[in-house]
């Protein structure tokens, strides 16, 4: 079920004027919560409810036997829970793609095969949201293997937890220790909760609705031409359209998903925090999806470097510095491999993970952000340097392939074409004008951010809090009627 659609609206609707009588009780509230996700995900597919609560339940019964068992069972049964989560994914996501690898490596050998046409069709479906509930459902097992976290001994609130509906599908990622202890108690939402979440909501849609589904229009053209235009300006206009199109898309869901949390009474992560201000690669990613990156952060690139040092300690160097100059690169490669990986099967999202993994390495081995903010205008230069290096790797990550993403960066690149021939090739007519004034609103939010001028302005909180009525008001009727061409967000796919 597609927060943009009317159904969902529908959906909203009842959902709430229920939920103040379903929240009371432990048990009453988390049935709710749990036949709320059935139909909201079951809207998509009901056929892959089997997918979101049989690995819940037998992963639950895993993890409470896990957790009172001696060390080498709690290992196997640790094990256990990350082949049941770990595989499902992997069965789901990433089998049509081995399969083509298969098929590609066997006909370089001169041997046809076709092993697609052996495969369950059920089977290269991918379930929407499948990476970020099983990423939910992995918090919960590895806090409790490592003695960070007490099972929950109720199965509803384990459940209610894996399959929260406003998170189901594109996040944010709640960990466990995050989410379990909120969704036990009752939380009524105050006057604050409401304004909040109506301004999230708001504010979500508009950036989806106009800004991400009206940029979507000229990226899809362009992405989905036979071959790319010899134009290096068009493409350079469509590279940094796609940055805002999947960040307003994305935050957009996000804040939607955030907003109805708040009126539920709960918490969630917020995603994104204009993370094309980073001046540096690592800041980028304590800003841009939040959730994911506080996720790898905490099980994935820690574990790694500590693991990297014990390996880098056998060399017996001067300093730890010196160790850690070869263990963060290993990890951040690792794990940015892993999260490139994670958003998608195939060459491209790996190219894209690894080519962060790299560029973070670079950026910690050097300390290159740090001394261009010493020359003047620095702190100008790393925003730009930090921006150019996310938009050429954005590259990868929307093309159809790895060799779609090298035609485009040889474009890029080729400095060929001016403004003239970029209009002429694709944008267009009205379409200039539109994508102008559509990145011009996305820009101009950050540049005002950037800037401080918010800050800068002489608001008493009643007027701050009036002029966000009047932007709300506004902001309405704007994604009403000047919505783009509908469409699902971007991360169902992941």
């Amino acid at each position: 079920m597609l927060f943009n659609s009317a159904v969902f609206l529908v959906f909203a609707v009842l959902f709430f004027l229920a939920w103040p009588a379903a929240r009371r009780r432990p048990n009453v509230r988390y049935l709710f919560l749990l036949a709320s996700a059935a139909v909201f995900y079951g809207w998509w597919d009901w056929r892959f409810l089997f997918l979101l609560f049989v690995p819940g339940i037998l992963d639950f019964l895993i993890v409470r036997a896990m957790a009172g068992a001696p060390a080498p069972a709690r290992k196997r049964l640790f094990a256990a829970s990350l082949v049941l989560n770990l595989g499902s994914l992997a069965v789901f996501k990433y089998t049509g793609w081995l399969v083509e690898l298969l098929d590609g490596a066997l006909a370089t050998m001169g041997v046809t095969a076709h092993l697609g046409r052996s495969v369950p069709p059920f089977l290269l479906m991918l379930p929407i949201g499948v990476s970020f509930y099983t990423f939910q459902a992995l918090s919960y097992t590895i806090d409790v293997y490592n003695e960070k976290l007490e099972p929950t001994p109720s199965l509803l609130h384990y459940l209610a937890f894996k399959s929260l509906f406003p998170l189901l599908l594109a996040g944010p990622i709640m960990r466990a220790d995050q989410m379990l202890p909120q969704l036990a108690a009752s939380r009524t939402p105050t006057a604050d909760d409401r304004w909040e979440g109506l301004k999230l909501i708001v504010f979500g849609f508009f950036q989806k609705l106009v800004i991400a589904d009206g940029l979507a229009t000229y990226v899809n053209t362009a992405f989905g031409s036979a071959s790319p235009s010899q134009a290096s300006l068009y493409w350079w206009i469509i590279v940094v359209a796609y940055a805002f199109q999947i960040y307003c898309d994305f935050g957009g869901y996000s804040s939607i998903a955030c907003g109805l949390g708040r009126w539920m009474g709960y918490d969630f992560t917020l995603n994104f925090r204009h993370p094309y201000l980073s001046t540096s690669l690592s800041e980028f990613w304590t800003r841009w999806h939040i959730s994911l990156s506080g996720w790898i952060w905490k099980y994935v690139f820690t574990p790694l470097t500590y693991r990297f040092l014990r390996m880098v300690d056998r060399l017996k160097l001067p300093s730890v510095e010196q160790e850690m100059r070869l263990a963060y690169p290993a990890a951040a490669i690792v794990a940015m491999f892993l999260c490139g990986l994670w958003h998608g099967a195939g060459l491209a999202f790996v190219a894209w993970g690894v080519l962060h993994g790299i560029l973070l390495s670079v950026e910690r081995l050097t300390g290159m952000p740090k001394r261009l903010k010493r020359l003047p205008w620095g702190r100008h230069i790393a925003l730009a340097v930090t921006a150019l290096q996310v938009a050429i790797t954005w590259v990868f990550f929307r093309a159809a392939d790895i060799h779609q993403a090298w035609a485009i960066l040889k474009r890029l690149f080729s400095f060929s074409g001016g403004l003239a021939d970029a209009v002429r090739v694709g944008l267009g007519g009205y379409g200039a004008l539109n994508i102008a004034i559509l990145l011009g609103l996305a820009v101009g939010r950050e540049a005002w951010q950037y800037l401080g001028l918010a800050d800068r302005m002489p608001w008493s909180a009643q007027a701050r809090r009036n002029w966000e009525f009047a932007g709300v008001v506004v902001l309405i009727p704007l994604f009403i009627y000047l919505r783009g061409p509908g469409s699902k967000f971007i991360y169902f796919q992941f």
